[in-house]
């Protein structure tokens, strides 16, 4: 069980490096997309300057030719943010299928527009040659218009990628720092229990070894009662053989004391016959 819960611990420590790690490169990307967002958005207010500083030109012609160099411009860095925002991949990191989907497709009509618009501005751009100047002035007002349209239309779409990439990546992250704090917990919850195991461990031990002690202890009694036992055996054995010496030595002197007497008494007779 031991065994189980320093595993456990391991794994939750390798878990929680590996969301540090995704949390690290979730933080890189947030980063990214405010860096491409503040870019952007310096590249539109030098395009509002660019075109403020066009309405004073007195030319039409020259305005339209310059306008559409700046909205080729803007479509080239427009497909440049498209490509840099799906590096970052972050439909592979939406769990959920509806939503990735979605921000599939936002991307594709996204992209699709740009490239479609780019078309476009060739097109427009090659037909420019062939405006006349008496035209020009009520082309570009026309113009103006249709491209403040189609700007709004693109920044629309780009506003709701960037919005949902960045929804995206706080969701990711929140749910990263939310695993973290249920690993910390988790990885504390083992610490406490391979503490207790350990506790427990060192418990057992130390009762192992006073039942040895005890063991020993009760070991080294039966050894002295035994002993006791066999030196008060011996004691009866000696104190028996103390008793059978003292019968034999009675009966000796018993034996010696009739010998004795038979002698006096033969001697008696021997003495009345010579007589």
């Amino acid at each position: 069980m031991l065994d189980e819960q320093v595993v456990q611990l391991k794994q939750k420590q390798l878990g929680a490096e590996m969301l540090k790690q995704i949390e690290r490169e979730e933080s890189k990307k947030k980063m990214s997309v405010v860096e491409m967002e503040e870019k952007h958005m310096q590249e539109e207010r030098r395009r509002l300057e660019r075109e403020g500083a066009l309405y004073n030109i007195r030319q039409h012609k020259q305005k339209l030719k310059q306008k559409a160099v700046d909205i080729q411009e803007n479509l080239a860095m427009e497909n440049e943010l498209i490509l840099k925002l799906k590096n970052l991949d972050m439909e592979r990191m939406m769990q959920d299928a509806k939503k990735r989907q979605q921000v599939k497709e936002t991307f594709e009509k996204y992209a699709n527009l740009v490239k479609m618009q780019q078309e476009l501005e060739k097109d427009r751009q090659m037909q420019l040659d062939f405006v006349f100047d008496s035209e020009a002035k009520e082309i570009f007002e026309r113009q103006t218009e249709l491209w403040k349209n189609e700007e709004k239309c693109r920044q629309k779409l780009l506003k709701e990628v960037l919005a949902t990439i960045k929804k995206q990546i706080e969701d990711n992250l929140e749910k990263n720092r939310e695993r973290q704090r249920e690993l910390q917990r988790e990885k504390k919850e083992n610490e406490v229990n391979i503490q207790e195991y350990n506790k427990e461990l060192e418990k057992l031990d130390r009762e192992k070894e006073n039942k040895k002690l005890n063991r020993r202890v009760g070991l080294d009694e039966d050894v002295k009662v035994k002993n006791a036992r066999k030196f008060q055996q011996e004691n009866i054995k000696l104190k028996e053989l103390d008793d059978e010496l003292e019968r034999i030595r009675k009966e000796e002197e018993r034996l010696k004391k009739e010998i004795l007497n038979i002698q006096k008494k033969h001697a008696m007779l021997v003495f009345y016959k010579n007589k």
